[in-house]
């Protein structure tokens, strides 16, 4: 989200939604909570965006089909993550076959 305006509303979301759950102890929490940000372009566009993000957030990218940086604060962590072409396609495969089985009784 690079739009200014999209970035402040979205940051002003978060601390809204985290005054709100302050001011409502029996609103239940997770045990933890993510943000999650996918790289777009090409295998190395997407590396290459891991590599700069993780610069920013002071911390070493890890991994290889998924390429990913990632820093916490308690139980609550800030993720960029690259999907290479090939993982994205194997996991495509994979759920090609999404339906074909099922129970005898038509449950799903």
């Amino acid at each position: 989200m690079q739009d200014p305006n999209g970035r402040k509303a979205f940051t002003e979301a978060l601390r809204e939604a985290a005054d709100y759950l302050d001011a409502h102890g029996e609103v239940p929490l997770p045990g933890r909570a993510e943000l999650v940000v996918h790289a777009d372009g090409s295998d190395a566009d997407q590396r290459a965006e891991v590599d700069r993000v993780a610069e920013l957030l002071g911390t070493t990218p890890t991994g290889t089909s998924h390429y990913r940086a990632k820093r916490t604060w308690g139980p609550v962590a800030y993720e960029v993550i690259a999907i290479s072409e090939a993982s994205m396609a194997k996991y495509n495969a994979l759920m090609s076959y999404g339906g074909s089985i099922v129970p005898e009784d038509g449950a799903p």
